[in-house]
């Protein structure tokens, strides 16, 4: 890559970001895997924690395979390095014009077994896992299945009159009415056990009020529309439509054949481990409807840049089911100015820096990810944690978006530097 003289400005910068983190921090006591989404401090403007001194050259020897690059991935390195003397353990990958500029581990995934974070770490991605959801109905409805006006009617003779209208429009923008969630994320419901405990329950807010209410219930219904309309397995669907075309082959549920010792290991605040995600009660064909489809996909770093990608090259969907996709319809925090609007499985949110971001995150309370999208400066950020709290916020935000967006550091200047 050409150094330049003069740093470019932020607005023209073509950057994208995967960062997967873990920071020893707060866990709750009953998890739930697909929390609703937290708010974001680029919007808020929290403060940065002080991490521990940067540790020596002599002992950031660079795994095989691991990249730090050029000026802005020696910044962002040098960040993560910061964290990681305060506890911080993870995996980043950026890259600069499709050039990777840092992909690098830090820390360990599994304690236990000294098994450090590398950038084939399987990471859960929680809610995250709702934008494959959305992806995967807007697909249905490029191919003439369905409609995003069809109605739960149509795929549920089941379904009781006061649910009957509900569109998916409404389903996939949370404005629907329906509660949340209707138990745990482990509980084994049979798929007429978990149906007939959504539809007795009373909506817990009126329909078509367009008042978003955010429903992990409902992306689960649209894993079911997608299943009774494509004949396969969610999973199934899934990998035949956009991760085995796309090379993703480390994304998924029980599809993909998980390296052995490669999936981190979540922990609780007290530093006991809960454990990985594949060994919690889980059907043949994956979790059971109360996280399905709306939550607990694991992934890498990679496939995930793999997945942002080619949604952004037009190799998922069309420009108009993007457009539907990418376009905010719903108010989901009134008390935030300019308030963020809930798209299909994606928040759409003005930053403090004037800048357009499209990001979902998720969560149990013990691993967290998140993925953010800069359209109007090309940058992409996707962050997974196996420990979840206010630090992991605080290390990616604002410590390597004030690398990003406020430093003097020019992407253009990036010259490669790989072990």
């Amino acid at each position: 890559m050409t150094a330049s003289n003069t740093a470019q400005s932020r607005g023209r910068m073509l950057l994208t970001v995967v960062v997967s983190l873990a920071v020893p921090a707060c866990s709750q006591q009953q998890p739930n895997q697909t929390s609703q989404p937290q708010p974001d401090s680029t919007v808020q403007g929290e403060s940065e924690p002080q991490p521990a001194a940067l540790p020596n050259d002599a002992e950031n020897q660079l795994q095989p395979g691991a990249i730090v690059e050029g000026d802005v991935g020696n910044a962002l390195d040098m960040h993560l390095r910061k964290g990681e003397q305060g506890g911080f353990s993870g995996v980043a990958l950026v890259a600069v014009r499709g050039e990777i500029v840092l992909s690098k581990g830090y820390g360990l995934a599994d304690r236990e077994r000294r098994s450090p974070y590398t950038q084939h770490t399987v990471n859960c991605i929680g809610s995250v896992t709702k934008q494959f959801t959305a992806a995967a109905i807007l697909k249905l409805e490029e191919e003439g299945r369905l409609s995003t006006e069809s109605t739960l009617g149509e795929f549920f003779p089941e379904v009781t009159d006061d649910k009957r209208n509900i569109t998916l429009h409404q389903l996939l923008t949370h404005s629907s009415g329906l509660r949340s969630t209707v138990g745990g994320d482990y509980d084994k419901f049979t798929n007429e056990g978990f149906l007939h405990r959504v539809f007795s329950l009373p909506l817990v807010m009126r329909r078509g009020v367009a008042a978003f209410r955010y429903s992990n219930v409902g992306y689960s219904l649209l894993g079911f529309v997608v299943e009774r309309v494509s004949g396969m397995s969610y999973e199934a669907f899934l990998a035949d439509r956009f991760f085995n075309p796309l090379g993703m082959t480390q994304t998924g549920y029980v599809l993909p054949t998980w390296p052995n010792g490669g999936v981190a290991i979540g922990y609780k605040e007290s530093g006991e481990p809960w454990g990985s995600p594949l060994e919690k009660p889980w059907a043949e064909d994956g979790p059971y409807w109360g996280l399905k489809a709306n939550g607990g996909i694991l992934s890498t770093v990679g496939d995930m840049y793999r997945w942002i990608t080619a949604l952004r090259n037009g190799e998922v969907l069309s420009e108009a089911s993007m457009n539907k996709l990418w376009t905010g319809y719903v108010v989901d925090a009134p008390d935030v100015t300019p308030s963020p609007k809930y798209a299909y499985g994606w928040r759409i949110i003005t930053t403090k820096y004037g800048n357009r971001l499209i990001s979902h995150n998720g969560s149990n309370d013990i691993f967290f990810a998140s993925v953010r999208v800069f359209p109007d400066d090309d940058v992409v950020l996707v962050l997974a944690s196996n420990t979840v709290g206010q630090e992991t916020w605080r290390y990616e935000q604002p410590g390597l978006w004030r690398i990003l967006f406020e430093s003097d550091v020019s992407p253009a200047t990036v010259s490669r530097a790989t072990n």
